[in-house]
């Protein structure tokens, strides 16, 4: 557990990050074309915050808590986008598509020409964006479909967040997701669940969180985290009792 800082808001380069993780390779294992990804990655990026830029300055409105469509079809997009990309750029999801190409090829490809087919269906980012596409980019982004939006605002600086930013409630098979979490600020978060337990109004709203909301929200990302936790301020008395209480529940 640290008390180290994040930019706000959350940048996803400096929790998810690997040397030479996102290149393609040839059959020397030599990278193709260096920092390729990353230059198409950084394009994103600056999208990204873009986003987070607008969501705040419209979150310090209190007017805005009345509006029954707080966030614009290209803000929920973007979030989206963010949200997927996020998942499987993690090392272990990258992997897991390597493994899944080899199965699929079998001996008709190495494990390098492996990698580059996981790498290129998860994150094809430099290609014109089609939904239609069989890609695992796009799968991932179905998980979001029929989810209620609630960007939850706290009036001080209250959330953290952690190697392991989104906290994903629900089971695999099938796929059935409950609840989602992100934290995008120290005082912004963002919290989907599915329509059908959307409270009427609420689908896509500005939301003032009490203690209790904001204690949930930290315990999911306590939970969540693989090692490292990040705040902003230094973590209070109460919040390392909860670090503390979860991480032993845990083992």
């Amino acid at each position: 557990m640290n008390n180290k800082a994040f930019p706000d808001p959350v940048s996803v380069e400096s929790i998810c990050f690997k040397k030479n993780l996102y290149e393609f390779k040839d059959n020397n294992g030599d990278i193709i074309e260096e920092n390729f990804m990353e230059k198409w990655l950084s394009v994103y990026e600056r999208e990204f915050a873009k986003t987070f830029q607008s969501i705040r300055a419209k979150a310090a409105y209190k007017d805005n808590f009345h509006t029954l469509s707080f966030l614009s079809t290209e803000e929920k997009a973007l979030l989206v986008f963010f949200m997927a990309t996020l998942i499987l750029r993690n090392p272990e999801i990258l992997k897991a598509a390597q493994e899944t190409a080899l199965e699929v090829f079998g001996t008709n490809i190495d494990t390098t020409s492996a990698w580059n087919i996981g790498l290129k269906s998860c994150l094809p980012i430099y290609e014109k964006f089609d939904i239609t596409k069989n890609t695992v980019l796009n799968s991932v982004m179905r998980f979001f479909d029929n989810l209620s939006f609630q960007i939850c605002v706290s009036d001080n600086e209250a959330f953290f967040t952690s190697d392991n930013p989104i906290f994903i409630n629900g089971k695999n098979q099938p796929i059935i997701i409950n609840e989602i979490i992100l934290p995008i600020s120290e005082r912004l978060a963002l919290y989907m669940k599915p329509y059908e337990r959307t409270k009427k109004g609420f689908k896509n709203r500005l939301v003032q969180m009490d203690k209790n909301d904001i204690e949930y929200f930290n315990s999911a990302t306590i939970a969540n985290c693989k090692k490292w936790l990040y705040s902003k301020q230094p973590f209070t008395k109460e919040q390392i009792k909860q670090i503390m209480k979860i991480r032993n529940e845990r083992g």
